[in-house]
């Protein structure tokens, strides 16, 4: 392969890695404008016990209005279960493995001045995920570990290991880390349902480890770097 064909394919790649990082941002967007929608009919409602009845213009125009929410929930829930479906078939897998799949896809993107070390050696439990998910985390946390590294020399780093019933996976970067009074912010966005302060990719990973009815740490030190923990909750074999 030319170095001009090996451009050619990085580009499409990380063209699909982008496109497969909206799936969940997507979902989540799809999520809240449901709740937000169901907030207004809710206000709607009592914007009628309050006096819409006796006013027939007013009584008509909450109707009309009820109407076009209703249709605009449906189609909210509507493209959740279409994007749901697009990773919807999930089965145990060694995570390990496809981590180790998924890597051959994403190493081309990881510049040269920055050393990318993966634990191959710890075995680990199975999980219920599949490739797009593991694709997904990937990504978008190597690609925050890329921008956090920047234009100086760095090192990522992939490990896995084995907490009581989690499988864990860490991503950890030698970047320019979180200030301290950022991090408590990014961990409670990632744990809860108001993801204002993320970015795309951690909004990717927050929706996707919460499908998955996994957890995520984040340890962070300004100036030193950064570690997200992923933690998949293991299966059992099923006898």
């Amino acid at each position: 392969m030319s170095e001009g064909q090996a451009q050619v394919g990085s580009s499409v790649v990380g063209d699909l890695l982008e496109r497969l990082k909206l799936i969940p941002v997507l979902r989540h967007v799809a999520h809240d404008l449901n709740n937000s929608v169901w907030s207004v009919l809710a206000n709607m409602e009592i914007v009628a016990l309050l006096g819409g009845s006796e006013n027939e213009q007013l009584s008509d125009v909450l109707a009309s209005m009820k109407q076009g929410i209703e249709r605009a929930s449906e189609e909210c829930r509507y493209a959740n279960s279409v994007l749901k479906q697009v990773v919807a078939e999930r089965d145990q897998l060694e995570l390990t493995n496809v981590v180790a799949e998924g890597l051959e896809l994403i190493r081309p993107s990881v510049p040269e001045h920055i050393d990318l070390v993966v634990d191959n050696e710890t075995l680990m439990p199975r999980v219920r995920a599949n490739y797009i998910d593991v694709l997904i985390l990937l990504h978008c946390l190597m690609e925050n570990s890329i921008a956090a590294i920047g234009e100086d020399s760095g090192r990522i780093e992939i490990g896995f290991e084995r907490e009581d019933t989690f499988a864990v996976m860490s991503v950890s970067d030698s970047g320019a880390g979180f200030q301290q009074d950022q991090v408590p912010i990014i961990q409670a966005a990632m744990d809860s349902i108001d993801k204002s302060h993320l970015g795309l990719g951690l909004i990717a990973v927050a929706e996707t480890m919460y499908s998955l009815r996994g957890k995520i740490e984040l340890n962070s030190e300004f100036g030193k770097g950064t570690t997200f923990r992923l933690r998949f909750p293991e299966t059992r074999e099923e006898s």
